[in-house]
């Protein structure tokens, strides 16, 4: 089987953070993204680099994307924490310029796209 190498944006959320020790253990190189520093809970063998996906740094992105032969992205912001324009930065925004960056990386085979019902916004915010 082909070397597989995985870019997981949001990994640290619900789900990326248990998709990241999953392709580990299948013998995937992972290379985990997010805003923040790496986070304590990452397992040592993931890469990680911090990252803002809407800063519109294409160079960046294709950084993030070199060698990759998968992308999962699940990066996002919900509606219970994020106010009108973080939720469109961080989930319109920041898609188009990943799936865009992805669309010229020579390496990449499939991109996965996740998001959330949350985008959609509270009847009743939550507290």
């Amino acid at each position: 089987m082909a070397e597989r190498s995985a870019l997981v944006t949001g990994a640290t959320g619900f789900i990326g953070s248990q998709l990241v020790p999953a392709l580990l253990a299948a013998g995937w190189t992972v290379t985990a993204t997010g805003r923040r520093p790496r986070p304590p809970g990452l397992p040592a063998e993931a890469g990680y680099r911090a990252a803002d996906l809407a800063a519109g740094d294409g160079a960046g992105l294709a950084g993030l994307l070199r060698g990759a032969t998968h992308v999962f992205h699940l990066a996002g912001a919900s509606s219970s924490l994020a106010d009108e324009a973080e939720m469109h930065r961080a989930n319109v925004v920041a898609t188009e310029a990943l799936v865009a960056a992805a669309a010229q990386s020579p390496a990449l085979e499939r991109l996965v796209y996740m998001s959330s019902t949350s985008v959609y916004g509270e009847e009743v915010p939550l507290p």
